[in-house]
């Protein structure tokens, strides 16, 4: 019997979860629910909890967050994030925040079965169409391990997270030019850099990635 917490802000998600997993009854237990990562961490220091299914977006304390604290508390828990962010650096990062399981959460329940089974035997388990990300990951690890590289490394440079913070705040590129003292062009070439690094196309979404994975990149 695998013991499942689920965490999600989404009591009606959590619910529907819930409902697939009660199709394999003598396989899997829902222990409870918690509405945010601080909530987890609770339930987490009072029950044995085998896999937590995590959001990555939730309010007192995030997913992102919330896992660094689990793998340094519960190092036994295996953690699924689901979510609906598709960017690859956002994979990468949950992967280096200690999850074993990423999925999207329009996931059909064979796949969620499957995803849960692999990290229950602490094996790594992507959604197909994300598994590329598992490669690099795996390929960083390698380079770790050998000396190579830092596989929390920032993919912004001090003077990119600069930038991405006067764009959250609406500066526009001749406002952050002035502020900073730089060229506009200088500027231009930054905020390029930035979208081609986090795969983001526009400036709406680069603040709300920016929003929701701050602490990925250093903006907080």
């Amino acid at each position: 019997m695998i013991k499942i917490l689920l965490v999600d802000d989404h009591i009606l998600f959590m619910k529907g979860l819930h409902m697939l997993l009660s199709v394999e009854p003598e396989k899997y237990e829902v222990c409870g629910y918690a509405t945010n990562g601080k909530m987890a961490l609770d339930i987490l220091s009072e029950n044995d909890i085998d896999v937590v299914l995590m959001d990555i977006n939730m309010p007192v304390l995030n997913g992102y967050e919330a896992m660094f604290k689990i793998r340094e508390k519960h190092p036994h828990v295996k953690i699924v994030a689901l979510t609906m962010h598709a960017e690859d650096t956002c994979v990468l990062k949950i992967l280096e925040a200690g999850a074993l399981g990423y999925l999207f959460k329009n996931v059909d329940e064979k796949e969620l079965f499957d995803c849960i089974e692999a990290v229950h035997d602490n094996q790594h388990y992507i959604t197909e169409n994300k598994r590329n990300v598992l490669l690099d990951y795996e390929r960083r690890k390698r380079n770790v391990d050998m000396g190579y590289a830092k596989i929390n490394q920032n993919p912004l440079s001090n003077r990119e997270v600069e930038i991405v913070k006067f764009i959250m705040q609406g500066k526009t590129n001749p406002e952050i030019a002035d502020i900073l003292f730089l060229s506009l062009r200088t500027v231009d070439t930054h905020r390029k850099n930035i979208l081609s690094k986090l795969e983001i196309n526009n400036a709406a979404a680069l603040v709300k990635y920016a929003s929701d994975n701050a602490p990925f990149l250093g903006l907080m």
